[in-house]
């Protein structure tokens, strides 16, 4: 018998809403209904908790929780605290149910296909870590490839003897998808020992959205498996997984998607069910791909559970169609004016490449070697945080030290006014 304070949750949940969303629903009813809210100022206040002289221009490094959401996942927590046993054997395993439909649903994904990780990082991991590669089999990746996934494929290649990496060069300026198709046809068709293919959906560094689709065909004409790094993807692109026809897709929830970090899924399509593994092995070794990737012991698992509360903000703020509109316009704006400002441009990549919410402007400095950048960069982020409280992200490609610009909803044209201010004074003062 269920103690009395949880027999309202258990029927709620049966009956497919869920008690996130009824607490969803119910935080609603106390604020200006998001549909109303205008983006910019009244959204930051309303919805996000960002002190008030700190100015946010680096969305796409970390994402931010609105309240809402973040209300939800401390109830979560609280209701695992009143009473783990029931919440770990019996609740926690409807929630989490009802975050993978959802999830599912808002990916173009069957629901079977697809498990919750804590980053694309530990996504790409289980992948490679999973992989059986004989002696002398390649894994490709490219400059726009994730640091942290060319470190990945690295030790992959130490632990498999004979295993090796092998790294694209892709040069600026790019003037089209074929561009880009055309290099990896070329080092395809010339190295049969390549066996799987990283690829972004949308680079970190550079911005860039790729043609992954296309990328994939070609890859499996030549028989390569492929892992699309999505990490950015979710939010800021229509995502239909199932149609895209990768082998294995993973991408962050909590960059562009509004839920708390640490909130992620991969996609496995289903004739590699049966190969990969979650990096931890737990008590449901050798179950179904879905329990294997569940059981991971007594992790924190909330922000998973956060995922419908997360989409439905999403939907309830107008969806990709408003957010596309405000982001997309917004920056066009502040990179045309940062360029004009600082005297520089912006990376030699056609518009429809360009991600919707992210783009690289160059920053106004005389650097060029690439051992005075790595030391520079981080001084810049300390510099802009301390005397500025301005929040950004400094890059480096091709020898060159770039300002990453990404915004989201509470965005304002006085925030990018700011970050063009800021880097101005310490260009002046080098």
């Amino acid at each position: 018998m269920l103690p009395k304070q949880f027999i309202p949750l258990v029927t709620v949940s049966t009956v497919g809403i869920g008690v996130a969303m009824v607490i969803y629903l119910r935080r609603k009813k106390n604020r200006k209904p998001l549909s109303q809210v205008q983006f910019g100022t009244e959204i930051r206040k309303q919805e996000f908790m960002f002190y008030d002289d700190v100015t946010p221009c680096n969305h796409g490094s970390f994402g931010s929780v609105p309240r809402r959401v973040f209300d939800i996942r401390h109830r979560f927590l609280q209701e695992y605290e009143s009473s783990p046993d029931v919440f770990e054997s019996i609740m926690k395993p409807k929630y989490y149910e009802e975050a993978r439909l959802a999830a599912a649903e808002f990916l173009g994904a069957k629901p079977d296909n697809l498990v919750f990780v804590v980053n694309a990082t530990t996504g790409i991991n289980a992948v490679l870590k999973s992989l059986m590669l004989d002696k002398d089999d390649k894994i490709l990746v490219s400059n726009l490839t994730y640091p942290a996934m060319v470190k990945t494929a690295q030790d992959v290649r130490q632990g498999a003897d004979g295993t090796k990496v092998v790294y694209m060069d892709i040069k600026f300026p790019i003037s089209s998808n074929d561009d880009i198709i055309e290099y990896y046809r070329d080092i395809l068709s010339s190295d049969p020992s390549i066996k799987i293919a990283i690829i972004d959906h949308i680079t970190s560094s550079t911005a860039m959205v790729l043609p992954v689709k296309q990328l994939i065909q070609l890859c499996h004409q030549f028989g390569v498996k492929v892992m699309v790094d999505g990490a950015h993807a979710p939010g800021q692109v229509p995502l239909n997984l199932e149609d895209l026809n990768a082998d294995y897709y993973t991408g962050n929830f909590h960059k562009w998607v509004y839920t708390p970090r640490g909130c992620a899924f991969l996609w496995i399509h289903p004739k590699h069910h049966d190969t990969v593994k979650p990096l931890i092995t737990s008590h449901n070794y050798k179950k179904s791909l879905h329990k294997q990737f569940y059981g991971q012991a007594t992790r924190d698992e909330s922000t998973f559970l956060t995922t419908p509360s997360a989409i439905q903000f999403y939907k309830d703020i107008g969806g990709m169609e408003r957010i596309h509109g405000y982001t997309s316009s917004l920056l066009e704006w502040g990179m045309t004016m940062l360029c004009e400002a600082w005297g520089t441009e912006t990376l030699s990549i056609p518009a429809g490449m360009r991600a919707p919410y992210m783009g690289l402007v160059a920053l106004p400095m005389n650097y060029k070697q690439s051992d005075i950048i790595s030391q520079w960069s981080p001084s810049v982020l300390l510099d802009m945080y301390n005397k500025y409280k301005v929040n950004t992200a400094p890059v480096e490609v091709q020898g060159r030290l770039w300002c990453r610009v990404s915004v989201n909803v509470y965005t304002t044209k006085e925030d990018l006014i700011k970050l063009r201010d800021a880097i101005l004074d310490i260009s002046g003062n080098q």
